[in-house]
C-alpha cells in the first residue's frame, strides 16, 4: 500500500480501558509484525486466502503523534480475489475452558473510496469447525454508511439487520481518518451477542447465529473484504484500517455477590464462607475502623478457581474487641 497520510485529522477516537482481569485468548497491536505489503497474513498465525496481491498488510506510525505504532489493513490495492480473508485461530470451547461469556474489541475505521466503487466490510466469527457464525459488517455501499450485523446460517449464508447506527467513514481526498472502537460481547451458552460503536449501542442481547450450531465454540475471527464487483479489477479502494485486536473471556458471576455465612469459633477465630465460581480470584479484607482494610491475613486469597462450590477462610486470631470483614471477587488474570 503506497499511499501515506502525511496530514490527517481523527474523527472519532474514544479511548475506552480494557475489561481488567479478563484472560486474553489473543491480542495484538501489531507491534511485533513486519511492515510492508502483504505482511498482516503469515505473522502471528493469521491466515490469509490473499498473501501476494498487496491487498492486506502492516504499516507503520500512520497516525504519527498518536500511542498506535503499528496498524493493519486490507483492502485498497485489487485482490486477487472477490472476498479476501484474514483470520486468526482462537479455538474456543467453553465446554472445556469453563466460561461461555467472550469480547473482541478493536480500534478500526474504513476509508471511503476515491473510485466510486464501494465495498463491504466484515468483523467475522467462526466456528472450531469452520462454520460461519456471524459478523458485524461495514457497508460501505450505503450511501449513509449504514452499519448492519450479520447473522450466520446453517447454509453458510449471512442474514444482515440493520442497526440504523451509522459509521464514520474516512475521506482519502482531504487525508481524513476514521478510527471507532468496536466492542463485541458474546454469550455462547445463550447464543445472544451484543455490540457497541464508540460506546453507543449497536444491539442487545441479539440471537447470535443458527441454532444448528451449537454447541458454539469460537474458532477464529477474521477481518474480511467483499467485493461489489465480480472482477477484482474492479474493486473500490477503500479500505480497512486496524489498530489492534483483542480476543478475551468475561466471566459473569452470580450477582450479587455476598458472604453465605459468618461465625464466631470457641477459640475466638472467626470462619467466613462463600460461593465461590470458575474464572474469578477472591480476596478477604480486614478493618478494625470501616475505614483502612488490610489484605494481609494468611490464607486471605483464593486465586485458580475451576469449580463452583463453597470456599471458606477462617482468621484464627482470636477477637478481644471487634473485627470488620469483606471479601472482594476480580476477574482471574
Amino acid at each position: 500500500m503506497s499511499k501515506f497520510v502525511e496530514t490527517f485529522f481523527i474523527l472519532v477516537l474514544i479511548l475506552y480501558p480494557h475489561v481488567g482481569g479478563a484472560r486474553d485468548l489473543y491480542a495484538t497491536e501489531f507491534e511485533d509484525f513486519p511492515v510492508g505489503d502483504n505482511k498482516w497474513a503469515n505473522t502471528d498465525g493469521w491466515l490469509s486466502n490473499d498473501t501476494t496481491s498487496g491487498a492486506q498488510g502492516i504499516l507503520q506510525d500512520y497516525l504519527p503523534g498518536l500511542p498506535f505504532g503499528k496498524t493493519a489493513f486490507l483492502g485498497f490495492t485489487p485482490p486477487s480475489s472477490t472476498l479476501t480473508t484474514l483470520a486468526r485461530a482462537i479455538n474456543y470451547d467453553p465446554a472445556t475452558e469453563g466460561v461461555h461469556r467472550l469480547s473482541f474489541e478493536s480500534y478500526l475505521g474504513v476509508q471511503d473510496s476515491t473510485n466510486g466503487r464501494r465495498d463491504q466490510f466484515f468483523i467475522s466469527f467462526y466456528d472450531i469447525d469452520g462454520n460461519f457464525l456471524a459478523a458485524i459488517i461495514f457497508d460501505n455501499r450505503e450511501a449513509e454508511g449504514l452499519m448492519v450485523r450479520g447473522q450466520g446460517r446453517a447454509d453458510g449464508s449471512i442474514q444482515s439487520y440493520a442497526t440504523d447506527v451509522p459509521f464514520i467513514r474516512g475521506d482519502q481526498v482531504f487525508d481524513v481518518v476514521a478510527l471507532q472502537i468496536l466492542r463485541v460481547e458474546i454469550d455462547l451458552a445463550t447464543n445472544t451477542w451484543s455490540a457497541q460503536l464508540d460506546g453507543l449501542p449497536l444491539f442487545s442481547d441479539a440471537p447470535f447465529t443458527d441454532p444448528s450450531f451449537a454447541p458454539l465454540t469460537l474458532g477464529a475471527t477474521a477481518a474480511e473484504w467483499e467485493l461489489t464487483s465480480p472482477l477484482t479489477l474492479l474493486a473500490g479502494d477503500n479500505w480497512l484500517f486496524v489498530a489492534d485486536w483483542f480476543v478475551r473471556t468475561e466471566p459473569q458471576g452470580k450477582e450479587p455477590f455476598l458472604i453465605d455465612t459468618i461465625s464466631r469459633n470457641p477459640d475466638g477465630g472467626t470462619t467466613i464462607s462463600w460461593t465461590g465460581e470458575p474464572g474469578f480470584d477472591y480476596q478477604v479484607f480486614s478493618s478494625q475502623d470501616l475505614k483502612s482494610w488490610s489484605d494481609n491475613l494468611a490464607g486471605a486469597a483464593f486465586t485458580g478457581v475451576t469449580s463452583t462450590g463453597a470456599l471458606t477462610f477462617t482468621d484464627s486470631t482470636p477477637q478481644t474487641t471487634h473485627r470488620f470483614y469483606r471479601v472482594e471477587r476480580s476477574v482471574s488474570p
